[in-house]
């Protein structure tokens, strides 16, 4: 996926967000993007940071129609409005 921001947005995170020292840089880092176990659920970073995104005030916009990919420990290749049709067995406008 692919994410824009305004840096405001991590300014004002800063403090719903935990910190850790990363002992390579010599320095601390807020953790924006980590996973978690949330009710027995597995949580991605995605997810995780626009929880805490919505929890502070934002508002989490998405646009179906822009077409990327990922590649990872797996591909992920099918356009993102096709793949919530199948999900949600809807349209996308």
């Amino acid at each position: 996926g692919f994410v824009a921001l305004q840096k405001q947005v991590l300014n004002l995170m800063k403090n719903s967000v935990e910190t850790y020292y990363d002992k390579n840089k010599g320095k601390n880092f807020h953790a924006f993007f980590r996973t978690e176990i949330k009710d027995g659920e597995y949580v991605g970073e995605d997810v995780y940071f626009f929880h805490k995104a919505k929890a502070i005030g934002f508002q989490p916009m998405l646009d179906p129609m822009i077409s990327l990919g990922h590649i990872g420990t797996k591909e992920y290749n099918t356009p993102f409005c096709a793949a919530l049709q199948q999900h949600l067995h809807g349209e996308c406008k």
